[in-house]
């Protein structure tokens, strides 16, 4: 996985110069997860893309979200819901656009890019925060 991340980082950015800085890492993940730190994102994407995950950025961390509502808010009828699922799979900075928040109807959770798993710890981490 490690080696696909870099080679899907690579690919996205072109030429850029990759260098592992853990004690950068660590102090940036304290500031998302301990501190609530507030940040930038650059978004790289379509225009319906980032449209979609500008949206995503501005959500309520508290509760789940669904597809069909989503596309109600941004579009004003359901017909994109599919579409807004097909986003949020190209979505390759998990937490920081929060698309584990948005589920189907039956709320099962399935097809998520990282595993099923690993979106039901994100899920039950955001939902858990006072």
């Amino acid at each position: 996985m490690h080696n696909f991340s870099l080679l899907n980082l690579k690919f996205k950015w072109g030429e850029v110069n990759l260098t592992r800085n853990n004690l950068v890492a660590k102090r940036i993940v304290s500031d998302i997860f301990l501190n609530h730190k507030k940040f930038s994102l650059i978004l790289k994407g379509t225009s319906f893309q980032t449209l979609i995950w500008s949206k995503l950025l501005n959500l309520n961390i508290n509760k789940l979200i669904l597809y069909s509502e989503l596309s109600i808010e941004i579009f004003g009828n359901t017909k994109y819901s599919r579409a807004i699922g097909s986003t949020l799979s190209k979505n390759s900075i998990a937490y920081l656009i929060p698309c584990h928040l948005v589920c189907s109807k039956n709320k099962y959770i399935v097809n998520y890019r990282w595993s099923p798993d690993l979106k039901k710890k994100l899920i039950d981490h955001d939902l858990n925060q006072k």
